[in-house]
């Protein structure tokens, strides 16, 4: 579960990076676009210098390392608008670690994290419901094979989808042992805690388990640029995250 934590928090925090990466372009030289290599790239050599950090929590490694990651950003930038030879300025580099150091902070990223989390959640509930239907040597070699077609498209560990995959897979073993054990009551009636089997008008059971349909609001509209508290939930690509 901490390693599933740290996971989210990379997520969010390279989103704000390449957020930061796309405004320093714009702002700074066109609004051009760039190829979706460039944002792999640029989170690959971010999550690198973070986790080669020994702090203690991965939070405290962010922190640490955030003079490294703006330098970073602010490097290819002017690298990807032809510029690598160039002697980049004080204050462009300073404004991007003031903005980062703004950044990394739950006051400012709340509203994106509270996006991400909604359609982790989303995407959870799917997988699980897949995983319901197959036994536990199953559900592994189906992770097995996950793990193996994503390698060479994800060179870090911080991917929404795995994340909601590995959720998945927890909360449906961690069902299938302790349901009847410890959230299933059975005395004329069948109760789950929290999340129930609902009662039909027609006296019958209608299925309403753990692991149905999110209860989510619809798709988030994304697609757009906005301030840093509205920002869209983009994928590794730069593009965004649906």
């Amino acid at each position: 579960m901490e390693r599933l934590q740290e996971d989210v928090q990379d997520i969010i925090y390279l989103h704000i990076c390449v957020h930061v990466f796309k405004a320093f372009v714009r702002q700074r030289f066109s609004n051009r676009g760039l190829p979706p290599e460039t944002y792999k790239t640029l989170q690959w050599r971010i999550i690198t210098l973070v986790e080669n950090d020994n702090s203690g929590s991965r939070n405290e490694s962010w922190r640490v390392q955030i003079e490294a990651v703006a330098m970073e950003i602010t490097r290819a930038a002017y690298v990807e608008c032809g510029l690598k030879h160039c002697t980049i300025p004080d204050d462009d580099f300073e404004s991007t670690t003031r903005y980062l150091s703004r950044a990394f902070t739950p006051e400012s990223y709340g509203i994106l994290a509270n996006k991400l989390h909604t359609k982790l959640e989303q995407m959870t509930f799917t997988h699980a419901s897949i995983f319901q239907e197959r036994s536990p040597l199953q559900i592994s070699e189906a992770q097995k094979h996950w793990q193996q077609s994503r390698l060479d498209k994800n060179p870090w560990r911080a991917d929404a989808e795995d994340v909601a995959r590995r959720v998945a897979h927890i909360a449906v073993l961690h069902w299938n042992v302790w349901a009847e054990l410890v959230y299933l009551e059975g005395e004329g009636e069948d109760i789950v805690t929290g999340e129930a089997m609902a009662q039909g008008e027609n006296g019958s059971k209608e299925e309403d388990p753990v692991f149905s349909e999110s209860k989510c609001d619809n798709e988030i509209e994304l697609g757009w640029m906005p301030p840093l508290d509205q920002m869209p939930v983009a994928d590794e690509n730069g593009g965004d995250l649906t």
